[in-house]
């Protein structure tokens, strides 16, 4: 019965997804109606997927429903126009992000500038005033002071099309005020990530800035030329905090807490306190939430059972976010998260029974590193060579040499982001704990990224192409061996 529900799964999360990627990409909803007439013509054929058929009709109208709302006051036809006139506009918005400065990637100068996520409140143009709850982009031609996550900003400026898929679009910011500071709480996650910057600072060693990039995704710290070293390896998803972040500390928590001997639903109301605390010094990272819906499912089928299939926990979560923010379909980092944490689910145990069919006498700990570095690079190939029409060739190799300390710097940088703040002598302790992986992956990276073609360019739609045609006959030919078993039977 388990087996059926994450079948059925399958089907939401692909309609879901290819609905609100039209509708946000071409403000149509003509495919929804598609769907929609398919469905309908359906329930007369096939009384039997009765439910199933109706959960689809139910979430299609609804995450529809929901994306209309947010963009019926401002829709293209009004960007557009914005953006033809080039005339000023005023935005009231929520910063969403750190102040990052962006060398020599301003799409419309050749100047470095600052850079902020925002979600907007309204938006006003001479006589005409609309509330947009949407997701947007502001640029400082000069860092702005002051500028916090959580404070709600005043800006005056020019509206120009995102270079993102997942934002509305880029205001090109003339005039600047603080409307209001953060509150209480965001100003408490602000301070606890600052001191953490500031210990990690203190630290006479390059390496130390990778630490707040792997624990909490914060990598002002990283000088250019080692990020450009990450890029080059492909170990840049170190620091966006993947949902491998999310896993490595809900099993610490989890063994920790037993080890306290306490009762199971103690496990999860404690668990389920320190995800959620996790996921706001994050600041809602896409990996993250999905990685989080995902562990507390786990934990929920832990203490109180039920369905125990990872793979049907990916697919409600990728439901539920979707749900909640339909900008995440047009979002790389979660689209990149979704297809690796499905090759981990799908492609790893089929990847190490042939392994072990093959070289029985690997070591299991080398099997098991492999198999999931593999399969997880599998799946993200041909999603980042069309994202950015180039691939590491040495990614393979990089990621399985940084992986096995990924854990360690994880745990004690957690350790240390909370007690910079709590206990900062302690901090030290725990900072000087994590270094040596943190040397390890910085090695890693800065060797490899002086490989020649260590990175290649080429055609992205070419690419993907012949990753999907290679794809398709790989797996036709391997069916038996490589057969997702819940697809196997229906009962």
């Amino acid at each position: 019965m388990y087996l059926v529900f994450d079948l059925r799964l399958v089907y939401l999360v692909a309609i879901i997804w290819v609905n609100l990627i039209v509708v946000l990409n071409f403000n149509n909803y003509s495919i929804m109606w598609i769907f929609l007439v398919i469905c309908f013509v359906s329930l007369l054929f096939k009384k039997d997927y009765f439910i199933e058929i109706l959960l689809i009709i139910i979430l299609l109208i609804g995450s529809s429903l929901f994306i209309f709302l947010r963009l019926k006051t401002l829709d293209q036809a009004v960007t557009q126009d914005l953006f033809l006139t080039k005339s000023s506009v005023k935005i009231v918005a929520i910063t969403q992000s750190d102040v990052q400065e962006r060398k020599n990637r301003n799409p419309y100068t050749d100047q470095s500038y600052w850079e902020v996520l925002a979600k907007s409140k309204s938006l006003s143009e001479e006589e005409n005033t609309w509330n947009a709850s949407l997701p947007i982009i502001l640029t400082f031609s000069q860092e702005p002071s002051g500028l916090t996550y959580g404070a709600s900003v005043e800006v005056v400026g020019q509206i120009a099309a995102s270079y993102r898929d997942d934002k509305a679009f880029l205001v090109r910011v003339e005039e600047a005020s603080i409307a209001q500071h953060p509150s209480y709480f965001y100003s408490e996650i602000n301070r606890f990530r600052e001191n953490f910057s500031q210990v990690a600072k203190s630290v006479n060693h390059s390496a130390a800035g990778l630490i707040p990039g792997l624990v909490s995704g914060d990598t002002r710290l990283q000088s250019d030329e080692f990020t450009e070293a990450m890029r080059k390896t492909g170990l840049t998803h170190l620091t966006a905090v993947s949902g491998g972040n999310i896993a490595i500390l809900l099993a610490v928590f989890i063994w920790f807490f037993k080890a306290l001997t306490l009762r199971r639903k103690s496990v999860f109301s404690f668990s389920l306190l320190l995800l959620i605390v996790f996921l706001f010094l994050v600041r809602f990272e896409p990996s993250a939430m999905r990685a989080t819906v995902m562990g507390l499912i786990g934990i929920w089928s832990l203490t109180f059972g039920g369905p125990r299939t990872s793979f049907g926990a990916l697919n409600f979560s990728i439901i539920f976010l979707l749900l909640i923010d339909p900008f995440l379909a047009t979002n790389w980092g979660f689209m990149l998260s979704v297809a690796a944490t499905a090759g981990l689910i799908l492609l790893a145990p089929q990847i190490q029974k042939l392994w072990v069919a093959h070289l029985p006498k690997t070591p299991k700990f080398l099997i098991l590193l492999i198999t999931m570095t593999l399969s997880a690079q599998l799946v993200t190939y041909p999603l980042i060579g069309f994202m950015v029409g180039e691939i590491s060739l040495i990614s393979l190799a990089a990621n399985a040499l940084a992986m096995p300390t990924v854990a360690w710097v994880t745990v004690f940088g957690f350790l240390t982001l909370i007690s910079a703040t709590v206990s900062p002598p302690l901090s030290i302790v725990f900072i000087y704990l994590a270094l040596p992986a943190a040397i390890w992956i910085e090695f890693v990276a800065n060797s490899l990224a002086k490989l020649p073609f260590a990175q290649i360019s080429f055609s992205s739609v070419t690419f993907f192409a012949l990753i999907t045609a290679v794809s398709a006959v790989v797996g036709y030919r391997h069916r038996n061996l490589i057969r997702i078993s819940l697809l196997e039977e229906r009962k």
